[in-house]
């Protein structure tokens, strides 16, 4: 019989009780299923409940056996996504699919490291540090191909922007080029003292940059494989390079450092032109807005910070709570995504800094980032064996808009009422816009009274390039780079300066905002 005061099969003190059978009143069944994990029971808060983690995800993918550090996706169909990872193996699978995995992208031996697709999305690649890249045929899902190098493993891969060429750079300190429609290598890039860390076709393909952990940058020329310029020693990176980025000019690198350094170099001479100074943890991540002046770079110390290339200044810092491992800008919106160590994926609004949206899903480190071809998906993968996809359709009009700029520019006439009050100028706009020449519609243009020239300040990319017409029949010609709107607007708003070309009085600067339809306009007495 059990001790008056206790509960049967708990001693005084808390040892272990038998009770006998005949103590029994009534048995009940227990389902296990129902049952709380006994971690889950140490983890309850004071009332009891049990904590569920939360999961902001659209979708998760979780075919991998193993922590995923790749991930790309398609340039043609926004569904398709692929990825790679530490158990020898890649997927190519489809966002939102009950199936899940399209194809396998199975014959590595080691960790697949990196994936990518073509520029037309009909070839994907993975690289593995068996130092074997296999090139898949994305419509009949067979192997097209596999490259090897020296046998040393590949620690990332890049297409050509127009064609099917691949490059990849090896822990062999070489970088290797192939062709993918003939399973040819092209050329072994030799040079580097160290691995090859990152690297990339320029924009308009005609050269070939490389990074490596000996500290120095290389430009290449992919026909010859020879060096045109090496950047390295007083003025540069003073530990290896971790990433790279190119404007799409063709112009300047962005190169970030272990040693918390960022540097820009001119392409054409190889001479280093900047730093940009703000971090203080080894770097991790960079990419250059393709719509405005701007470049983010992500980093250990727990900083992603937006830069302004122009004026190689801080736009703003956007405090994370662990170091910054990955990130991807959403388009041509004025927002930028970030990996987390602590498993996030946020938001970042670049013109304030603030975090409009902070996804969680991950239980572990975020490793890499995509962003779907129609802009509506960020794709993250970590060490927690998922790959997984958030909405951010919300952020894709995100560009710069009337609401971006200072309130100085208010809307003050409808477009047929500001073409009849400039009419012999807004004329003049109105033929010449269809011109293949002329830039966007969204563009601040410069409109004289007495109708002697028209200027057009292209606004799409949100820097304002100065293009003059003297006219109606002329095409626009480039004069240059003004700078970007806010500063631009500010100074207008404040009267602080003015540029050169606006010392008339009577003039009038305009800016078109085709969704609305109107005209804003302030002008300068």
């Amino acid at each position: 019989m059990s001790m008056s005061g206790q509960v049967p099969g708990e001693g005084s003190d808390g040892e272990e009780v038998f009770i006998n059978e005949e103590d029994i009143i009534n048995e009940m069944p227990i389902d296990e299923e129902d049952l709380p994990d006994r971690d889950d029971e140490d983890d309850s808060g004071d009332d009891g409940m049990v904590d569920l983690e939360e999961d902001d995800s659209a979708y998760a993918f979780r075919a991998h056996t193993d922590e995923i550090y790749a991930i790309a996706c398609s340039p043609t169909d926004a569904s398709l996504v692929a990825s790679g990872g530490k158990d020898d193996r890649g997927f190519l699978w489809k966002i939102g699919s009950a199936e899940g995995v399209v194809l396998e992208l199975s014959g590595h031996t080691d960790t697949v490291c990196t994936v990518a697709f073509s520029s037309d999305g009909n070839f994907l690649a993975s690289g593995s540090f068996d130092g074997r890249i296999n090139v898949w045929n994305t419509a009949t899902r067979t192997l097209q191909g596999t490259f090897e190098g020296s046998g040393s493993g590949f620690e990332w891969l890049k297409w050509h922007p127009r064609g099917h060429l691949i490059i990849a750079g090896s822990e062999d300190c070489n970088l290797w080029m192939w062709n993918a429609d003939h399973n040819a290598i092209l050329n072994t890039f030799a040079g580097h003292s160290s691995t090859v860390t990152c690297g990339d076709f320029t924009p308009d393909g005609k050269l070939i940059c490389t990074g490596s952990d000996d500290a120095s940058l290389r430009i290449w020329d992919p026909r010859t494989a020879q060096s045109r310029h090496v950047v390295r020693g007083h003025g540069y990176h003073t530990d290896g390079l971790t990433c790279l980025s190119i404007t799409g000019d063709s112009q300047t690198i962005v190169s970030c450092s272990k040693d918390n350094s960022v540097c820009i170099v001119n392409i054409n001479s190889g001479q280093v032109v900047g730093s940009l100074d703000g971090h203080t943890g080894s770097l991790e991540c960079v990419g250059i807005s393709p719509s405005y002046n701007w470049v983010a770079t992500g980093g250990m110390d727990q900083k992603l910070i937006i830069w302004d290339l122009a004026r190689q200044s801080i736009r703003c810092t956007c405090n994370h709570d662990e170091g910054v491992t990955s990130l991807a800008w959403l388009g041509s919106s004025r927002f930028v995504a970030s990996g987390c160590i602590d498993g996030m994926v946020r938001i970042w609004d670049s013109l304030s800094g603030e975090c409009a949206r902070a996804f969680a899903g991950h239980r572990d480190v975020v490793q890499s980032l995509a962003v779907s071809a129609d802009g509506n998906s960020v794709v993250s993968v970590s060490t927690d064996r998922s790959a997984r996809v958030f909405d951010v359709s919300m952020f894709k009009r995100g560009s710069p808009s009337a609401s971006a700029l200072p309130t100085a520019f208010s809307p003050v006439h409808s477009l047929p009422r500001a073409a009849s009050r400039v009419s012999s100028a807004l004329a003049a706009y109105t033929s010449l816009q269809p011109r293949p020449s002329v830039p966007a519609l969204s563009a601040v243009c410069r409109v004289s009274l007495e109708a002697s020239a028209v200027w057009f300040w292209q606004f799409s990319d949100y820097n304002i390039r100065e293009y003059t017409s003297r006219r109606a029949a002329d095409a626009f010609r480039e004069n240059r780079a003004l700078g970007d709107v806010p500063t631009m607007a500010a100074a207008f708003a404040y009267g602080k300066k003015q540029l050169e070309v606006a010392k008339r009085q009577a003039v009038v600067y305009s800016l078109y905002v085709p969704k609305t339809k109107n005209i804003m306009e302030i002008k300068l007495q």
